[in-house]
């Protein structure tokens, strides 16, 4: 039984086991209008680092909801964000995929998994791979800078995938398999289980896709043509595994505690000596985060503490035989560690008010062999923010972020934003500053590479200075229960 049947047979098995377990829906998911609203003002995070209705918050956001996903028709993260924002774009390479927000590219754009980031940089490309999307509730983009919450990278803009984890207490099942043209398949495994003092939620993602040509011949500089098997897409398989535990030890405590590991193979065509276009090796790259967290509330007030370790590798894993390497030889070329730790309380001091502050610790480890780098580099950094109703009808946003970097020094980070918000108008400004700390590779690489007939040549500065963008905004809103404009 070959990875494809099996994975079909699973996916059989849990449709049937998901029609038992649907039950646990009964009298609240079959009502559509309810539904309708609540996706009309959802609750969101990634505006101003708290949940609250959109519609309230005075910082823009765009939210993509779990049934707008499902029906793109596509389980794809890129293809989700391409079909439902304009201002997303991607650009295809044999590395992966560049992102761009409102033009700026991937080093200018934060993704983030439930409000921390996510590493797993290709050549400058977050992988994309790594991103569940079997348990993806919905997706929050912030256009624009954001560094006062949320620090380096993010001046173009934030990208912030929220999962879904089942809360009732229930055995839920489910499963969901897309099978397309060119080999592309995919199937989402999902398992939660809660009680009332520990939930437990599993999950699996797999896809896959052929490489394929639009057309097998090339020109080269000089305008010749030849033939080639370079392939216009490369095809690739990748699988996920999530487990998270959710502890709920006393009322006003709650904890958690979860990993996942990514594994991704690119499909290359091998070369060949009676035609250009071939590799003689694929792509491998491996992902595991850990993350914990407890919560405890003080009547109004909450405190939060979350911890991440988030490590990538990639490589090259040889299917062609060489002078140097036999096939299936792994030769990695990058390791990322990440380590963050963040301490932040959320309080209401009074009526209509909401202060954030908060203390955050990152510590980034960079190995590249084709680089010549083993180093990492730390960072510190304060934040507060307050929200507020001025008056009635008019709210605002006051942030500011210091930061402390282990190589540049010091950066700080404000943010001001207004809303007026009369009936159904709603009125938007903000000002904010965004800045982006330089990387590992940026500021230790020493490379040197001929590619092609090309020479590639890399040397890190560790003099650079952070990058910095001044971000204005202005918007107009109209919205009621059957538009929004």
């Amino acid at each position: 039984m070959n990875n494809r049947t099996l994975l079909f047979v699973v996916a059989a098995s849990l449709g049937c086991l998901n029609a038992v377990a649907g039950n646990v829906y009964d009298g609240i998911n079959d009502d559509k209008d309810i539904s309708k609203t609540i996706n009309l003002n959802p609750v969101v995070v990634t505006g101003n680092g708290h949940h609250q209705l959109l519609k309230s918050t005075t910082t823009p956001v765009h939210v993509l909801s779990q049934q707008a996903i499902k029906e793109t028709g596509t389980t794809d993260f890129q293809d989700v964000l391409t079909k439902l924002m304009p201002q997303v774009s991607f650009s295809p390479n044999a590395m992966g995929s560049y992102i761009r927000v409102n033009g700026l590219g991937n080093k200018y754009v934060l993704v983030l998994v439930n409000g921390k980031k996510m590493i797993g940089d290709i050549a400058g490309n977050v992988d994309l791979s790594r991103i569940n999307m079997s348990k993806v509730k919905r997706i929050e983009v912030l256009d624009g800078a954001a560094s006062a919450l949320y620090g380096s990278d993010a001046i173009g803009g934030v990208i912030n995938i929220i999962t879904d984890e089942k809360t009732m207490d229930k055995v839920v099942a489910s499963s969901d398999t897309r099978l397309s043209g060119k080999g592309q398949f995919s199937e989402g495994v999902n398992l939660d289980v809660t009680s009332k003092y520990l939930d437990s939620h599993t999950s699996y993602f797999h896809q896959e896709a052929d490489s394929y040509q639009n057309n097998n011949m090339a020109v080269d500089a000089h305008g010749k043509e030849y033939e080639t098997i370079a392939p216009l897409f490369i095809g690739f398989n990748s699988n996920v595994i999530n487990q998270r535990f959710d502890i709920k030890p006393a009322k006003n405590l709650s904890m958690y505690a979860g990993g996942s590991y990514s594994y991704k193979l690119t499909d290359r065509p091998n070369s060949r000596e009676d035609i250009t276009g071939g590799s003689d090796y694929d792509m491998r790259s491996e992902g595991w985060r850990w993350e914990a967290g407890a919560k405890y509330k003080m009547g109004k007030h909450s405190v939060l503490f979350d911890f991440i370790n988030d490590n990538y590798h990639y490589g090259n894993l040889y299917q062609v035989a060489t002078k140097t390497y036999d096939v299936g030889n792994f030769v990695r070329n990058k390791s990322q560690k990440y380590y963050e730790a963040e301490l932040k309380g959320v309080f209401h001091f009074y009526d209509k008010a909401i202060t954030i502050i908060g203390a955050d610790w990152r510590n980034d480890f960079l190995t590249a062999t084709s680089g010549n780098v083993n180093n990492n580099v730390y960072t510190l950094a304060g934040y507060v923010q307050h929200d507020m109703e001025i008056v009635k009808n008019v709210s605002a946003t006051l942030g500011m972020r210091y930061t402390k970097h282990g190589t540049f020094g010091n950066n700080f980070t404000p943010k001001v934003a207004l809303m007026y918000a009369p009936g159904n108008f709603h009125f938007r400004a903000a000002y904010s500053r965004g800045f982006r700390a330089p990387g590992l590779d940026e500021l230790y690489y020493h490379y040197f590479k001929i590619m092609g007939k090309r020479p590639v040549i890399t040397f890190g500065n560790t003099n650079l200075k952070a990058e910095s963008s001044n971000y204005v905004s202005l918007s107009a809103e109209y919205s009621n229960k059957f538009l929004t404009l």
